[in-house]
């Protein structure tokens, strides 16, 4: 009966480490490590606007995305986006900075977001160094090959924006 015992006892204990091996390898197909890559992604894409590169900025978004900026029309497509960070680009004394407060993958592990606040200073018209506060909201979309494009951007104010040049 001892030895009955011991093989039972054993089999269930080989279950165990069998069932707990397979968890902790499926780890790394779930959407912790999305979210491990998407905010490495988020985080090169501000490494790019706080550099003003305006092509490894474009690059971050999807063919077919959509930004929806301050006080303008929305923005769709590749060549609208790039003229628009164009734009922001080119404001005289941009300086962009943004902390990442929330991240999230969704449940099919396709779409996700990004939320955060920014800090941005800008040459107002009398040529002072103004500050904008702001927050903003990214949906990410994952691409075939595993990478992250955002499909839809946005961003706003705490307080109406300054005045620039």
């Amino acid at each position: 009966m001892s030895h009955l015992l011991r093989v039972v006892s054993l089999s269930l204990s080989a279950v165990v480490l069998l069932t707990s091996a397979a968890c902790r390898r499926g780890e790394a197909d779930t959407p912790v490590s999305d979210l491990e890559s998407l905010r490495a992604t988020d985080r090169a894409l501000q490494q790019a606007i706080a550099a003003k590169d305006l092509e490894r900025t474009v690059s971050f978004y999807a063919a077919d995305a959509s930004v929806l900026p301050v006080a303008e029309p929305i923005v769709t497509g590749a060549d609208a986006i790039r003229k628009e960070w164009a734009h922001i680009f080119a404001i005289p004394g941009f300086k962009s900075t943004s902390t990442l407060t929330k991240s999230d993958v969704a449940s099919g592990e396709q779409l996700a977001y990004t939320q955060g606040s920014y800090e941005t200073e800008l040459e107002t018209k009398d040529g002072k160094i103004a500050t904008e506060r702001g927050k903003f909201v990214s949906v990410w979309k994952k691409q075939a090959d595993g990478s992250w494009k955002i499909v839809a951007d946005i961003y706003n104010t705490d307080a109406p924006p300054p005045v620039h040049k």
